[in-house]
């Protein structure tokens, strides 16, 4: 039975799926840009204070705040950006869907020259990573309930053990505030910009490392780079990584707060809605196969995207062809700072070309349509070559080696006949 849910892979190319599709689509297409407002202040962390815990209280606080100080004109025009960035957002997941099939024969991908185009909408591909993301955040929310079944075996409530992420985000901030100075109060644009670049250093190295070495690639940040068609509304969870993710939230959010507290004493909430804004303008293509060609063909779209890494930018970071992958480790626009900044200054910026690249895995292989097998197919697939390879140097190899070696004996358990290689 249960290697049934392992190996079975289920026939999604019904005509009734097509129309699920859209149902979900089109509840999707709202919620999850609503959604997205309570976790602004998650995206890019500029203040002690923020990504304590995911709600709209922020925005709501930032709205009277400024109606308080008279400056109703400014909270009209925050409040407007906001409900066009919604609706936004909101139509080019509609506008990507529904005309999927006419976009993709007006605006082929580089393969329609190799006489394989991809037009028809891919159910099978959308499902498996709908299923996916379901059992992703399941399996989060079954970490997090362990973390509370060992508080109370050592004395404590389930609620401290289950909110040990929480705990661990304020105790970072605590330390923030107790021991980093603010060495010169900027104004808050300089400011912004400043931290900007400042924050997005590690966060250009956790995107490299993620991608170089086997061990985050294959347990953290593969999944992410799975589809070959990319979906807004299920491609963009997967960048959640499960299980292990949340071990590197404290430095993340401890360097974060420190870097914003050396040049900014006070949250700046209202300056992270902004930048949030813009960000999210060129990031509702990012994630879109349907949409790549939006940034050529409105040039303000595309310098967005070029100065958040977001739009074309970050799509051709999903590219699978060896000449924009670079050894099969996806080392082009891995994005941070405006203007693209570190990839600039580690050469791994590329500038995206007018036909759509393919995306996917490097050599473009055939995945398990397995939800279940996707998930935990890094973690099996270490196992399997740690108790496969007796050398201890082989071993280490595996665990910390670059994401393109292979030891000798290995089976890639996403890919349908598997030659081993990541």
């Amino acid at each position: 039975m249960w290697r049934r849910f392992w190996v079975g892979e289920f026939d999604w190319e019904k005509p009734v799926f097509n129309k699920i599709a859209l149902v979900i689509i089109c509840i999707t297409s709202v919620t999850l840009p609503f959604g997205m407002f309570s976790f602004f202040h998650l995206l890019d962390y500029l203040g002690p204070g923020l990504g304590d815990h995911t709600s709209l209280d922020y925005v709501r606080n930032e709205l009277q705040a400024l109606k308080a100080g008279g400056n109703d004109k400014a909270a009209i025009a925050l409040a407007s950006a906001l409900l066009l960035l919604l609706v936004y957002r909101c139509c080019l997941m509609l506008h990507g869907y529904i005309h999927y099939q006419t976009i993709n024969a007006t605006y082929p991908n580089d393969s329609a020259k190799e006489g394989k185009p991809q037009q028809e909408f891919p159910a099978d591909l959308f499902f498996t990573l709908v299923l996916f993301n379901i059992l992703m955040f399941t399996g989060i929310a079954l970490v997090y309930c362990v973390f509370g079944v060992i508080a109370i075996a050592m004395g404590f409530e389930f609620d401290q053990g289950y909110d040990a992420a929480k705990a661990v985000v304020a105790y970072a901030h605590q330390l923030t505030d107790t021991y980093v100075p603010t060495l010169i109060e900027l104004p808050p644009i300089i400011s912004v910009l400043l931290i900007y670049s400042i924050i997005n250093f590690p966060h250009y190295w956790l995107h490299r490392i993620a991608h170089e070495y086997r061990l985050p690639w294959l347990l953290l940040h593969r999944p992410h780079h799975y589809p070959s068609v990319m979906i807004d509304v299920v491609t963009t969870n997967v960048v959640v990584a499960f299980p292990v993710g949340f071990l590197v939230m404290f430095p993340y959010v401890l360097f974060f707060g420190a870097a914003t507290k050396l040049f900014s004493a006070e949250p700046l909430y209202l300056e992270i809605i902004i930048v949030n804004i813009v960000t999210q303008i060129g990031a509702a293509t990012a994630h879109h196969s349907a949409l790549y060609y939006l940034g050529f063909k409105y040039r303000l779209l595309g310098f967005i995207g070029y100065l958040t890494g977001t739009a074309q930018y970050h799509y051709l970071h999903h590219a699978s062809h060896p000449v924009y992958s670079n050894h099969n480790t996806n080392l082009t626009n891995i994005g941070a700072g405006p203007f693209m900044l570190w990839d600039h200054v580690f050469g791994t910026y590329v500038k995206p070309p007018v036909s759509r690249p393919r995306i996917g895995l490097t050599g473009d292989p055939k995945l398990h349509l397995n939800a279940l097998r996707l998930l935990m197919a890094g973690m099996v697939q270490l196992i399997y070559e740690w108790k496969n390879n007796r050398d201890w140097a082989t071993r280490m190899k595996i665990l910390f080696g670059k994401s393109d070696y292979t030891p000798p004996v290995s089976k890639d358990f996403a890919i349908h006949e598997s030659g081993g290689h990541p």
